[in-house]
């Protein structure tokens, strides 16, 4: 009978390590591959606190095995986290996740596209938590500066939402500091809707974004006329200012005055599938 479990065993394993591809095994490797299968198959049935002990077992002793550990560890998580009714467990498992997505980069890296899912579960956990702002804040400035055009299209809308979250906490972004994050964005939105790659997706991303701009700093047809219009008489060439001042007069119902009709030309010059 043991021998028929050990078979059953390690084909399991086998056929987990070609999933998840090579598993670097410690020293201890019959402990680990045991652990490996215990808190696996706890996951598969839900049963997320069996699957506690022996995933923190390998995270202690084996936590370069498989990225399959941090990617399964925030599933186990997720899972504590939705049955959890106290605050204080809540928020205990909320950090877990985000040590996770940290010592997944220390020992995977692909950096910017864990930074970019440990930003997406930040929002579910922290978007509503007035404590959490600053922290939340941070970790997607970090995350966006970081992805570039690479910043998951999912999030454009998040990061807007931070930002007002923030700002609405703090008071400490000026108006000209949301336009100039706004043109941060507005600069990766270009870069996504230029490859092509889920552009009707992108697109409706860009008209949340621009709406919530318009709901953090006032941005009516005398800002865009007596603000921004200037600056980009200045410079007529400035194809991201031209697309600031087309997105903001259509977000705010301002295609009649004559610096968005410009602004147009430019754009159309420039980009003429705009």
């Amino acid at each position: 009978m043991r021998f028929i479990l050990s078979i059953g065993l390690f084909c399991i394993i086998s056929v987990t390590a070609l999933a998840q591809g090579a598993f670097n095994w410690p020293e201890d490797e019959a402990t680990a591959k045991e652990k490996n299968v215990l808190y696996s198959d706890a996951l598969k049935t839900k049963d997320y606190n069996a699957a506690v002990e022996p995933h923190q077992w390998l995270l202690d002793n084996a936590p370069d095995l498989n990225p399959s550990i941090y990617i399964n560890g925030v599933k186990i998580y997720d899972g504590l986290i939705k049955a959890e009714t106290d605050k204080d467990k809540k928020a205990e498992y909320q950090q877990k996740v985000m040590q996770l997505y940290d010592d997944r980069i220390k020992y995977f890296n692909k950096e910017v596209n864990v930074l970019n899912r440990k930003a997406l579960s930040a929002y579910k956990y922290y978007i509503n938590n007035s404590s959490k702002s600053e922290e939340l804040y941070q970790l997607f400035e970090t995350t966006i500066d970081k992805s570039g055009a690479e910043f998951f299209t999912n999030l454009l809308v998040a990061y807007m939402n931070v930002l007002k979250k923030y700002n609405s906490v703090t008071k400490s972004l000026t108006d000209e500091d949301i336009l100039n994050k706004y043109d941060k964005i507005s600069g990766i939105i270009d870069e996504k809707i230029k490859s092509g790659k889920d552009k009707e997706k992108v697109l409706k991303q860009k008209d949340l974004v621009d709406k919530l701009l318009t709901s953090m700093v006032k941005v009516d047809c005398d800002f865009i006329a007596n603000t921004l219009g200037p600056k980009f008489t200045e410079n007529p060439e400035d194809l991201s200012q031209a697309k600031k001042i087309m997105g903001l007069s259509l977000a705010g119902s301002c295609t009649d005055l004559p610096v968005f009709l410009e602004a147009a030309k430019v754009v159309q010059a420039y980009e003429p599938d705009f």
